[in-house]
């Protein structure tokens, strides 16, 4: 009986991560433009009460990998969650844009731990004062440091009273 879970461990266990994580998103100088969708892991928060820590800490959260480019939800009163890692395997730190191209969206929000575990918010959206965002134009961008050699996880945040559609890009 220890075999057969011993070997029902060793072949079910790998395929659970694999359903659990998407791919790290690797960047380099010819990184443009690229669509990050399918390498978000997403979770629907129906109730709109996960908080950031709660979101990060909790493992009975099942995060689910995203197979589109253009996550789409319709009409929905749940808030969204999105996970995802940048990836710089070079010598070079990485200045790069991420872009959500569905301007629409009333409340985006942006987390992520620097490299003192300090965690950093960003907001922005269609409820937001124009004039706030870091670059001007009717898409949200966020401008995001890549240190060279390092992954970094970032969790987005996304709630609107319209139509659900994440579309994100790296420039």
């Amino acid at each position: 009986m220890l075999i057969k879970i011993i070997i029902t461990s060793i072949l079910i266990f790998p395929l659970i991560n694999t359903i659990a994580y998407a791919s790290s998103i690797t960047i380099n100088e010819k990184t443009y433009r690229k669509y990050i969708g399918k390498n978000l892991r997403i979770v629907e928060d129906i109730s709109n009460s996960y908080s950031f820590p709660e979101i990060i800490d909790n493992m009975n959260i099942q995060w689910k990998k995203s197979d589109k480019n253009f996550p789409n939800y319709g009409l929905t009163n749940s808030a969204y969650w999105a996970k995802f890692t940048i990836k710089n395997d070079s010598n070079n730190t990485f200045f790069v844009f991420l872009e959500c191209a569905y301007s629409p969206l009333d409340k985006i929000e942006l987390f992520y731990k620097d490299h003192t575990n300090n965690i950093n918010k960003r907001i922005a959206g269609d409820s937001f004062p124009f004039k706030k965002r870091e670059i001007d134009d009717p898409h949200v961008y966020f401008k995001l440091i890549i240190p060279p050699q390092h992954n970094q996880d970032y969790y987005m945040r996304f709630e609107t009273k319209g139509t659900m559609i994440i579309p994100l890009l790296i420039h």
